[in-house]
């Protein structure tokens, strides 16, 4: 299945005053407006080292010597470019509809667009495509209209391999329609890696309340399986999927990552400006 898709760009205008909230600081060794974990002679006072032998004097601080009689740096941190990673499950179920599909990678590009508007570092990976991206304008014009092709690979698969080393911040966008084992395990592996993660599960309005009275039998878009509908059929389905969520919602929290849900019903720019800033992913 390809589906093609153009950028909704009155999310991107809307999203020029907003900044992604990083709960770690960057390694990264660009300048740029994210706090580094580097100290050294840079913009902002962060902390004190005692002078040692061939240290320059310029930043002895020589109040801290008229009390202690010891001699002291003043230490800065600098401002760096964090590397904002942003993964997008291209999985057959992420094609449930056009519409859905089309909100996950919006949101996809979205987030990698005010990370560059940040002077952030971009690396986008759309199933197994990936991108890296320095400039705004490289990414519209990348991605003005884009042709998307589900693929067999779900979150299982998607990982989180190849990544950048060390990014500040990484958002998995799937709708992690997994076994539970599997997403239980995907989730400890992430969080043995101390990446500031945040997971957005994306849900078709048809997904959450579906109309069974439309069909005589459904299709499991992983494994092509169809299952005749009955009331049988349904009561098990809203079961199973209120319990799916619930569970995706307490791993994410043993796991310490940030959970986020978006359904088609919303509007983009609801989602933008006011779930995620609720979530405060953005400021």
């Amino acid at each position: 299945m390809k589906i093609s898709i153009k950028i909704d760009r009155s999310i991107i205008s809307s999203l020029r005053r907003r900044q992604l909230q990083i709960d770690r600081r960057t390694r990264s060794l660009d300048l740029g407006l994210r706090r580094s974990l580097y100290k050294g002679y840079g913009l902002e006072f962060e902390d004190y080292r005692e002078y040692t032998a061939g240290d320059s004097i310029k930043h002895i601080d020589w109040k801290v010597y008229g009390r202690t009689e010891k001699l002291y740096l003043k230490l800065f941190s600098e401002e760096r470019r964090t590397v904002i990673a942003v993964v997008l499950d291209l999985s057959r179920s992420m094609f449930f509809s056009e519409e859905k599909i089309s909100h996950a990678f919006n949101i996809a590009v979205g987030l990698s667009a005010l990370a560059l508007l940040n002077r952030d570092k971009v690396y986008l990976r759309l199933g197994e495509r990936a991108f890296t991206f320095d400039q705004f304008n490289h990414l519209l014009t990348k991605f003005s209209m884009i042709q998307l092709e589900a693929g067999f690979k779900g979150f299982d698969q998607l990982s989180l391999e190849n990544l950048p080393r060390d990014p500040s911040k990484v958002f998995v966008i799937s709708d992690f329609f997994e076994e539970l084992d599997t997403v239980r395990k995907n989730f400890s592996i992430i969080s043995r890696k101390q990446f500031d993660i945040c997971a957005i599960q994306i849900l078709d309005k048809s997904e959450l309340h579906p109309d069974f009275a439309k069909w005589s039998f459904v299709k499991d878009l992983e494994n092509e399986r169809e299952l005749p509908v009955n009331k049988a059929l349904e009561r098990e389905y809203s079961k199973n999927l209120v319990n799916h969520i619930k569970t995706l919602k307490k791993l994410a929290f043993l796991y310490k990552i940030r959970f986020v849900s978006h359904s088609t019903n919303d509007d983009l720019a609801n989602f933008f400006l006011k779930k995620l800033l609720k979530e405060k992913v953005l400021r």
